[in-house]
Order: structure tokens, then C-alpha cells, then sequence
């Protein structure tokens, strides 16, 4: 293809997603549960959590078995379980009939949610997306691994010990500590590195089983809008790892694309109308109490639902319907919503910027150079039109749809600051290699607070990215 800039960027965006991409084929996940030294067989973790679940039904308000809402969510957690990993534990499915959000998984199997946590989804995948999380914390044994972990260096004691349930109380070595977090809506406390695993584990579990992939971060979202960072019970039993967003969407990136997913269905909403109903609230207050103020920027740019084909010769990609291509098959693409590119003037030099968009082009390396040399040439290339891009994070290894690629953090500053005010830009280079040792690439460009609103679309784009199969550009 036509190596050249038609258009003039002043930056480019972070989301480095794809680097978690596998150097395995693309069908492998990329996250492989992590299973740990575990002192509990796994009978004798099921007996405790089976103890430790008579005990949550002496303090709660657990829905019978024949409550039409407790028998929807365990129609979920049997299509989920059926796509857990590992050993096969006796899952079972509760409702506690409480307005708090929360959920919460016992040793062995048992799951329980609050029907809160229902009323305050918007669709199933996100419900889904709470159980397959916890689905995960019982894959992983966190629970008992954590209590294996604890006991010996704080308490002395040895395996023997352990195993013998030498601690007095219900449920031998857990009820010590685990049953006396029962009354507040939490079984163990979960670290931040058991919450990041049951994220990437219970993205995956979504996304076999078929739901949104997207609907277990959008939970997370709701219920942080709702409460704040950490006012919900939820929250503080399942302490923010950070980077949630950013890390589930490196996983989501490792996933082969599929082109349809259950988001909703007739039953979620029959289920949810009852509850909001019952809890005394609206769909809107259950949902977003308290809706977070739009960006002024971002208050004229639409993401549509439904993705268009583009076929260059040398790629083939898919990018929203209501977003404009500019280019053509033989030439450097720009793609961006309406309002995204502005106008040049005289600080531009006469020529129009990108603020929100991605540019795709190619690149002609130094002869015989690898691609983590031919990516660091173009960065250098393209710092000498953009001075004040720079490198925040270094190039990672990463794959695009079986292609070999690089993956670049870089900053700069965005074409919609003033003179008085700058804003800062994020954007994300992703190189490929092709066939003949040159590399296409694509740069998604957008300021620095607004990327976390567009990067579901710049993941979408770039899992669409196939170079043309024997052409040389």
C-alpha cells in the first residue's frame, strides 16, 4: 500500500490491550487458572463449605429452591459451570433476599446472590458476569488456599493440623475465620490478586458459555457508580485489583472475535421487573442512581452497534457504520467519528488532525530489520512529525489474528488543547508484520480521559484486523 500521512496526528492512545495477547494458537486462553498448594482435600473442602452453607441460611434470608427468581439464576450457573475448568465440584445456586449488591461463593461450590445484585444489573450477561466471577474464586479454591497460606505462619500450625481440623467451632479449620464473615455478606475476604484471577478466569467462562464477555466489567462499573469506589459490601470483599477495565480488555483481545452474544434475554427482564417492584425503585434508580456527568467532548461522538466491512489490499478491517473512512484501498486510512478530525489551521501547519479516530498505513523498515526494530523505527519516524510523542511503556510482543505484531504505548499532546489549556493524549500503536519484512500499523488515537469510553471500540477494530492472505503491500 502507499506509504504516507494524509493526515496530521497529534497524538495516538494508550490501550495496550492486545499485549496480553498468547503466543499460542488462538483458540488457547490466555489466562490459565492458577491452582495452589492446597492443605484441604477437595472432600473435606466441599464438608466445610457444605457447614459453612446451613450456617448462611441460619443467618439470611435465602430464597426457597421453588422461588422463580432463585430458579433463573440457577439456570444461569448451570450454562456457566458447564464451562468452569478443573475439578468438578457440586455448584449449587442460592438467592439471598437482600436490596445490598453482593454475591459471595462458599468452599466447595455453593453461590450465593443477592437479589440487589440482580435489580441493579441491566442486562443478564452482567448477572452472568457476577456469578462467573465467583464461579472462578471456587475453580481457583482461593478460600481454602488462603486459608492453607495463613495458618501455618500466623498461627504455628502444621499440616497435620490442618487437615485434622484441630480449630474448635462449626466447620472445623474455616468456621474460625470464614463463618464469622457470613453475617457480613462475605465468606473469606478475597486479596487483589484472587480478585484479578477470578476477572480473567470468569471472562473467559462468559465468554464460552456464550454471554457478553464485556458484562462482568460492566458490573463492577454499575456497582461503583452506585456506591462509590468502595461502598458496597461487594466492593470491599472484592477489593479493585486496578486496571480492571484495561486487563479484562487484554483478555477479551486474546479471544477469537465471534459474531453474536447474549446480552439480554425476555427472562432477565421478567425476573428484574419483579425485583425492582419489590425493592420499591425504579429500572433507572436500581440501574444508575447516580449517572455520571458526560464529557463535553465526548457529547457529539456515537458508537454505533451495528460494524461495516472495509476491504484494502493489502487488509481487511471492521469499524462502526456511523464512522467515516477517509482513504481508499491503495492508500493510508483514517477512520473517525463526526467531530474527530479538526479542521488545520495555522498552528497545524493548514493540515487536519485526528482527536478521536484510528489511522492504518504501512511502513517500509531499514532492509533485514526484525519487527521490535522496524516498530522502534517507525516510533522514531513518527516522533519527527509529532516532537512531543513519547514512549511510555516498551513495545510488547503481541499477536493479531495469527499475525505477528508489537504493541506500543505513547503519549502526546491532543490537537484539541487551547493555548492556555493542554490536554493530554493517549494512543496506542499496534505493528504487524506481513509477508514481505514490511509492517502495517495501526495508531487509535484520543485524549487521555476520554480513551476509557472509546477503547471497547479500538479493541473491536483491531480484533478485526487481517492482513490479506499472500499480498505483498
Amino acid at each position: 500500500m502507499t506509504r504516507w500521512f494524509g493526515l496530521r496526528f497529534s497524538g495516538l492512545v494508550f490501550l495496550a490491550y492486545v499485549s496480553w495477547l498468547p503466543a499460542a494458537a488462538v483458540t488457547e486462553p490466555y489466562f490459565q487458572p492458577h491452582y495452589c498448594k492446597d492443605a484441604f482435600t477437595y472432600a473435606q473442602e466441599i464438608a466445610e463449605g457444605r457447614q459453612a452453607e446451613q450456617q448462611v441460611y441460619k443467618q439470611m434470608k435465602v430464597l426457597p429452591d421453588s422461588s422463580p427468581i432463585t430458579q433463573y439464576v440457577q439456570g444461569i450457573g448451570a450454562r456457566l459451570i458447564a464451562y468452569a475448568p478443573g475439578y468438578k465440584w457440586p455448584y449449587r445456586f442460592h438467592v439471598v433476599d437482600s436490596k445490598q449488591i453482593n454475591a459471595f461463593a462458599l468452599p466447595g461450590g455453593a453461590i450465593f446472590v443477592n437479589t440487589g445484585t440482580i435489580a441493579a444489573a441491566e442486562n443478564e450477561s452482567q448477572l452472568a458476569g457476577v456469578m462467573a466471577h465467583e464461579i472462578s474464586h471456587v475453580v481457583q479454591r482461593h478460600s481454602t488456599c488462603n486459608q492453607t497460606k495463613e495458618a501455618k505462619p500466623n498461627l504455628g500450625w502444621g499440616l497435620a493440623d490442618l487437615l485434622a481440623g484441630m480449630v474448635p467451632g462449626l466447620g472445623g479449620v474455616l468456621a474460625q475465620k470464614g463463618l464469622g464473615m457470613v453475617q457480613g455478606l462475605g465468606y473469606l475476604q478475597m486479596s487483589r490478586t484472587d480478585e484479578k484471577e477470578a476477572d480473567l478466569l470468569g471472562t473467559e467462562i462468559l465468554y464460552n458459555a456464550g454471554y457478553n464477555p464485556r458484562g462482568l466489567v460492566q458490573m463492577f462499573q454499575i456497582i461503583e457508580r452506585k456506591y462509590g469506589a468502595g461502598g458496597a459490601q461487594f466492593l470491599s470483599d472484592h477489593p479493585n485489583p486496578g486496571d480492571r477495565v484495561e486487563y479484562v480488555d487484554k483478555e477479551l483481545a486474546a479471544l477469537p472475535p465471534k459474531s453474536h452474544w447474549i446480552t439480554d434475554t425476555p427472562a432477565f427482564d421478567k425476573i428484574h421487573a419483579m425485583l425492582v417492584q419489590r425493592h420499591g425503585v425504579s429500572r433507572e434508580q436500581a440501574v444508575s442512581p447516580a449517572p455520571e456527568k458526560p464529557l463535553a467532548r465526548l457529547a457529539n461522538i456515537t458508537v454505533s452497534k451495528t460494524l461495516t466491512d472495509f476491504q484494502h489490499q493489502g487488509y481487511s478491517l471492521n469499524y462502526p457504520d456511523n464512522w467515516k473512512l477517509y482513504g481508499d484501498s491503495g492508500s493510508i486510512v483514517t477512520i473517525a467519528p463526526q467531530g474527530g478530525i479538526l479542521a488545520g489551521s495555522g498552528a497545524s501547519g493548514g493540515q487536519d488532525q485526528v482527536a478521536y479516530g484510528v489511522i492504518v498505513d504501512g511502513f517500509d523498515p531499514d532492509q533485514g530489520a526484525s519487527l521490535g526494530e522496524a516498530t522502534r523505527q517507525l516510533v522514531e519516524s513518527l516522533q519527527q512529525s509529532n516532537p512531543k510523542l513519547r514512549e511510555i511503556a516498551s513495545a510488547e510482543k503481541v499477536f493479531v489474528n495469527g499475525a505477528d505484531g508489537r504493541s506500543v504505548e505513547l503519549e502526546n499532546i491532543s490537537p484539541l488543547s487551547s493555548s492556555t489549556q493542554p490536554v493530554t493524549e493517549r494512543d496506542w500503536l499496534v505493528t504487524v508484520e506481513e509477508p514481505d519484512g514490511q509492517i502495517s500499523y495501526l495508531i487509535f488515537i484520543a485524549p487521555q480521559e476520554d480513551y476509557r469510553t472509546l477503547h471497547p471500540v479500538f479493541v473491536d477494530i483491531l480484533r478485526s484486523f487481517r492482513l490479506t492472505e499472500g499480498s505483498a503491500q
